[in-house]
């Protein structure tokens, strides 16, 4: 076995190796020998070598969230603050405010945190972030934060290393703690630091839970049910100077209703908000909810040996894999045995869902989990197929196999691809599954291949280079071809269509991803961080030069390819390559939405 390299892994601060083995641990929920957390966290088997299990505890020591033993037993820091009592626990109420209100593409332009504990507040953190792009301005006139105070202000590392100093040893609170969180751990990921516990305490939860008949949840609400009146501040101090007022009468009440321990309100909050799922779901949704970036990304469930049991992606982590243990998904009985047997969730965030799709491509072919074989779907016949020579039916199918058929699609409509089966078999005189039978020469079947794989223009002049012999089959093809009126088109950058560019965000900041699809295949991509207009058109020019591929023979990879390009056919992040001409037309389209992606 070769012994794989961490610092390959590490991405300098923020270590994939360090993340799987909290989602590990988080999952088990009680501490395990260190070279068990490394086996999962890198889907090893059998003994490791002792020199990967003491980079691996060295990676774990680095990071406040991990416990080691001289034993080497590895528990989470946060099970010894999940035991304490409330009033012996300390407390960080934490709040953001940010240049926009979705996560994953927004960023944190301002963070403050109020620390205390059973004696009161005893400090607190604000700090405004430094913020490159433009600051809108309706976020200035909500917030009265200018400009020119993020210009100088320190950066979101700078700013994160103090934030996670100053809540280190306590518990991390906030009023609607998944969308803070999720702010504070993007910017983490970005950033390459440890992602921020996932185990806190949210005050709009405890609200709902300990003031059922309440309607409005709202900071503003919560603490005007306690006679605390406050205005909309629309900044980060004073909003968490207020949750932890907030948060202080409500673990009064709670205590009021014998509620003693941090395990205590959160076990509370689990129980009062299950809606009926049996606890276990109800655990995993809300650790998805408070542990997974509403980002692009693939996940692995995994078994207790480690085993991956189903991989899927997502344009949302954390929507997806909440999904599974929520709803109708979780309902399917064909869940039922996967939900039971996942002892743990990995994930990899992706900038685009494009690119979530390959890498879902990659880890199912590393990882063969079963699940996804049993829970496949199989999606509407929308490809054409022409079979071999010595069985050249024509039909339509959901997707391509290695058999030796030709293939063109997809098309976006079943009914348009059945309307091009029909056409290609009454004008090239191929059979069907229904009615087969020996098709009138050789030139029949190159005739319908090339009309599947060329066009018209082509056939055509197939059809006029035919030898002597063949003339009277060209004559009689060609007099059925120019009958056709219409021919549907194939989505760009599948099988037979033309080439398609797919641009969408990456995986960091002010950063876009760019693919050239054809044939169903990724023939060139490349990403670029703070894009501008000369440095998009060099890339294009080289997407529309870049050499033609053949399919590769990876058939499920360009199922999968295909797929996607028909679920998004039409989207602003998908062009169409349609010839030099169109050129300057399709680049400078393609740069007004790469900015908006950018720097939106």
């Amino acid at each position: 076995m070769k012994t794989p390299n961490l610092s390959e892994h590490a991405g300098g601060r923020r270590s994939s190796v360090v993340e799987s083995a909290y989602t590990y641990l988080s999952g088990r929920g009680e501490p395990a020998p260190l070279d068990t957390v490394v086996q999962h966290s890198l889907a090893l088997h059998g003994k490791l070598p002792g020199r990967l299990v003491q980079e691996a505890a060295d990676l774990l020591r680095a990071d406040a969230r991990f416990l080691i033993d001289n034993c080497g037993v590895c528990s989470l820091a946060n099970w010894d603050l999940g035991r304490k009592l409330i009033d012996e626990a300390e407390f960080v109420v934490f709040d953001v405010e940010s240049n926009g209100g979705r996560s994953g593409r927004h960023r944190i332009i301002e963070l403050a945190g109020v620390r205390f504990g059973a004696s009161g507040p005893t400090a607190e953190y604000s700090s405004f972030v430094r913020l490159a792009r433009r600051l809108p301005r309706f976020i200035s006139s909500l917030t009265g934060i200018l400009p020119e105070q993020l210009h100088d202000a320190p950066p979101v590392e700078s700013v994160l290393d103090e934030f996670a100093a100053f809540s280190n040893g306590a518990i991390l609170v906030s009023h609607n703690l998944p969308a803070d969180l999720a702010f504070l751990n993007h910017e983490a990921i970005w950033a390459r630091r440890p992602r921020f516990p996932g185990d806190g305490l949210d005050t709009m939860e405890l609200l709902a839970a300990l003031v059922p008949e309440l309607k409005q949840l709202g900071l503003q609400a919560g603490l005007a049910h306690f006679d605390v009146n406050v205005e909309a501040a629309h900044r980060a101090l004073p909003d968490a100077r207020n949750a932890a007022e907030l948060f202080r009468r409500l673990t009064s009440l709670a205590k009021e209703r014998g509620l003693a321990t941090v395990a205590d309100l959160r076990d509370f909050v689990i129980g009062a908000d299950n809606r009926g799922l049996p606890r276990r779901r109800a655990e995993l949704a809300r650790w998805a909810s408070l542990n997974l970036p509403a980002l692009p990304g693939v996940y692995v469930f995994r078994g207790g040996d480690g085993g991956a049991l189903y991989v899927g992606k997502s344009k949302s982590l954390q929507r997806r894999v909440r999904s599974h243990f929520t709803g109708a998904r979780a309902a399917r009985k064909t869940w039922q045995g996967l939900l039971e047997a996942t002892a743990s969730i990995d994930h990899e965030v992706t900038g685009s869902d494009f690119s979530a799709t390959l890498l879902e491509i990659e880890r199912m072919r590393q990882l063969q989990p079963v699940f996804n074989v049993q829970l496949r779907r199989r999606s509407p016949p929308r490809l054409v197929r022409l079979g071999g020579e010595d069985d050249p039916v024509v039909g339509c199918v959901s997707e391509i196999t290695d058999d030796g058929g030709v293939y063109a699609g997809p098309y976006r409509t079943a009914a348009a691809a059945r309307s091009l089966a029909a056409t290609v078999r009454r004008v090239f005189g191929m059979p069907s599954r229904r009615r087969r039978f020996e098709i009138d020469s050789a030139l029949n079947y190159r005739a319908a291949r090339s009309f599947l794989l060329h066009g018209s223009k082509a056939t055509i002049e197939l059809l006029g280079a035919a030898s002597d012999a063949e003339q009277n089959v060209a004559r009689k093809i060609l007099r059925q071809l120019r009958r056709v009126r219409s021919v549907p088109s194939p989505v760009a950058g599948g099988l037979a269509g033309v080439r398609a560019i797919i641009f969408d965000h990456g995986a960091g900041p002010d950063e876009v991803e760019l693919f050239a699809i054809e044939q169903g295949a990724v023939v060139a991509s490349e990403r670029l961080r703070q894009p501008s207009r000369d440095s998009v058109r060099a890339v294009v020019e080289r997407m529309v030069d870049a050499g033609k591929t053949s399919a590769p023979a990876d058939v499920s990879s360009v199922n999968s390819v295909v797929a996607w390009l028909h679920q998004h056919f039409g989207d602003d992040n998908v062009a169409i390559v349609r010839g030099t001409h169109d050129f300057d037309r399709m680049a400078s389209r393609i740069w007004r939405r790469v900015r908006e992606l950018a720097f939106a």
